[in-house]
């Protein structure tokens, strides 16, 4: 739930390019309703359905206002609507326990006073909110669901990414010609020099010359400067780290290199990155490719 007390309020109070929303603010004139714990709101449209219970991960539509008509920001503008968890209010007048009232479908409008949102702590009050009454919200509950609901989700989006990055790679593979073998996790590699032998294990620290790239062929890092323009000219040294400390893909596919041997790894997205993006030069959900020489075990 966002609390306001927490970092997900400020996230949103420091947003670049706020934007103006043209939706009506709280419906004008219209007498509030004061809850128990003394949260202003209205209901300004009323879906049927089972409200939302602690622990249930909500996802909804906002615009946040100084006082009740001054535009902070608007979800509906910027296109991603927030989806976090229902808690427990944080304190009196907290817009947790609206949430906790809306099922999906409704829409409200809450007032919370800033001195009860910044209780004990004024000095920590943004500067554009000086002057400020209340910090208002007008919200949309797009959708309400359990944490098992979430978790199916999650897992079906999982298989459904597991299942795409063997596609892309299998497809790179047959488009440039190349015989690999897969893992069981499902790395695919191939050995280009068998080395002596001497395989690592995840306990070892190894130290490594290696290139990454996507599958589009564009290089975003590499240890040796030939291979990154950027880096010509500089003398290119090796690379160590333990393995404990990388990427799973890593962890699993350079033991299948033996000292002074070298290979390629073929990394599906859900063994590298996955949905985040590290840099600009890894796109969210991308397989990555390594080429490896694996120069010593310790």
């Amino acid at each position: 739930m966002l609390k306001i007390t927490s970092k997900i309020l400020f996230v949103l109070i420091v947003l670049s390019g706020f934007g103006c929303d043209n939706l009506a603010n709280g419906g004008g004139k219209d007498k509030f309703t004061v809850t128990e714990k003394g949260l202003e709101y209205k209901l300004l449209n009323d879906a049927e359905g089972p409200v939302a219970n602690i622990g249930d991960m909500l996802t909804f539509n906002m615009v946040l206002y100084k006082n009740e008509d001054s535009v902070i920001t608007s979800t509906w503008e910027t296109g991603n609507p927030i989806k976090t968890p229902l808690q427990e209010p944080g304190f009196n007048g907290d817009v947790s326990e609206g949430f906790a009232l809306m099922s999906v479908g409704d829409s409200a409008f809450f007032k919370v006073p800033i001195d009860s949102l910044f209780k004990g702590r004024m000095n920590n009050m943004p500067p554009f909110l000086q002057g400020a009454k209340y910090l208002s919200y007008t919200i949309k509950m797009e959708n309400i669901q359990t944490q098992e609901e979430v978790q199916a989700e999650k897992e079906a989006a999982q298989a459904e990414q597991i299942q795409t990055d063997d596609n892309l790679i299998q497809d790179y593979l047959s488009a440039n010609g190349i015989e690999a073998e897969k893992t069981e996790s499902g790395i695919y590699y191939t050995i280009t020099d068998e080395g002596d032998g001497t395989h690592p294990t995840i306990q070892n620290q190894v130290t490594v010359h290696y290139t990454g790239k996507l599958l589009n062929g564009n290089v975003f890092d590499s240890s040796i400067p030939e291979n990154m323009p950027e880096r010509q000219g500089m003398s290119g040294e090796p690379v160590t780290f333990p393995l404990s400390g990388v990427v799973r893909g890593w962890q699993e596919g350079i033991p299948l290199l033996s000292k002074g041997g070298s290979g390629v790894l073929y990394i599906p997205s859900y063994l590298a990155y996955g949905a985040q993006s590290p840099s600009p030069a890894i796109p969210a959900n991308s397989v990555l490719i390594f080429e490896v020489e694996l120069l010593d075990i310790k």
